[in-house]
């Protein structure tokens, strides 16, 4: 009988997928995730687990306890998998340019975090969002978290949508999320939010709690954008996720911490303030106040999620912003910090 070879992305899903099974940081998971980008079909099984039999056993047991060919999550990353030859000619000549994988003056350079950096690519008019490594020792197991985390995310309003990735180079590619960057957004964009997309953020951080998807709260992986609402992006998907009512509890409150970092009122905060600046935060401040009232409202009603701290601590804020007399001490404080500073003539006029 003909038996057709496995295709090197099959190969590679199917190990990914019972990697995914194994304790996060157990020998067997690091071997195999590892060991993705050099899996092919003469060396189906990575080497580095070729002297393991026990380990290479499970695994075929694994496939055949999955059926291999049928498989939600060893179908899903082959898609994404394949679908990199399609993209592989426009992100080659970005991993050329780049090769410093931080590239901060290309045209194309979205942002970057401690691992990865961000290029803007168009393909048949789509904007694609193709994360980077941040240095070349890469692993297939930071690629196949993001790829995982995407799986999990299938049907969830909001999140980020990968549709391509290679193990071999590092690299994913996701559409591009719609909207600003929370910290680019205005307080118009906070005037525009309405109760069901608030409605549509808490769903989309219980969902993904549900799913075992990790969210990394830092604001520039938040969007939002007045048609679509909130998306998230730079999502990973790891085993050793402990589901518990306290987490779910902190990632509600997290969420309602995005909407206190709209329209750049907590910079304008933790900067030295002058009277002007004190009635431009108060007036921020007020602007937000009701939509994080609103948040808390809809997370009750969705989750039963009760907390006011944050919305204590805004109104406690305006009051003080709005006092004459702690507007006052603020500025004096503002004042005394800048009279020690040595001005920057006195010390060219030192070092000369």
């Amino acid at each position: 009988m003909n038996v057709t070879p496995k295709s090197p992305e099959r190969l590679m899903a199917q190990v990914a997928a019972f990697a995914d099974t194994e304790p996060g940081r157990s020998e067997a998971s690091l071997i195999f995730e590892q060991g993705l980008a050099e899996i092919t079909p003469a060396n189906p099984v990575p080497a580095q687990a070729a002297d393991r039999a026990g380990k290479v056993a499970q695994y075929l047991s694994f496939l055949r306890m999955v059926d291999g060919s049928t498989s939600p999550e060893v179908q899903g990353r082959e898609k994404i998998l394949n679908a990199y030859h399609e993209y592989q000619p426009l992100v080659s000549p970005l991993l050329a340019s780049v090769a410093d994988r931080n590239d901060t003056e290309n045209d194309v350079f979205l942002g970057s975090g401690s691992n990865a950096a961000v290029y803007l690519l168009e393909k048949d008019c789509e904007q694609l969002a193709v994360r980077v490594p941040a240095t070349k020792r890469h692993t297939a197991q930071t690629v196949d978290t993001h790829v995982g985390a995407a799986l999990r995310a299938q049907g969830i309003t909001g999140l980020e949508e990968i549709v391509a990735a290679s193990y071999a180079d590092g690299v994913t590619i996701a559409k591009r999320m719609p909207g600003k960057e929370i910290p680019h957004t205005s307080l118009d964009d906070v005037n525009a939010i309405s109760t069901d997309q608030l409605r549509q953020f808490v769903n989309l951080l219980c969902q993904s709690f549900d799913a075992g998807i990790i969210i990394d709260f830092k604001m520039t992986n938040i969007f939002y954008d007045r048609a679509a609402g909130f998306g998230v992006v730079d999502l990973a998907a790891y085993k050793d996720y402990y589901a518990t009512p306290m987490v779910l509890h902190n990632r509600i409150g997290a969420g309602q911490q995005v909407l206190l970092n709209m329209g750049g009122i907590q910079r304008e905060m933790n900067r030295l303030a002058t009277e002007r600046d004190c009635a431009s935060i108060a007036h921020g401040l007020e602007t937000i106040l009701p939509k994080l009232e609103e948040y808390g409202q809809v997370a009750r009603e969705l989750t039963g999620w009760q907390e006011t701290a944050l919305v204590d601590a805004t109104r406690e804020n305006i009051r003080n912003y709005r006092n004459p007399a702690w507007i006052a001490e603020r500025v004096q404080e503002a004042n005394t910090l800048l009279a020690k500073r040595t001005p920057v003539f006195d010390l060219v006029d030192e070092i000369d």
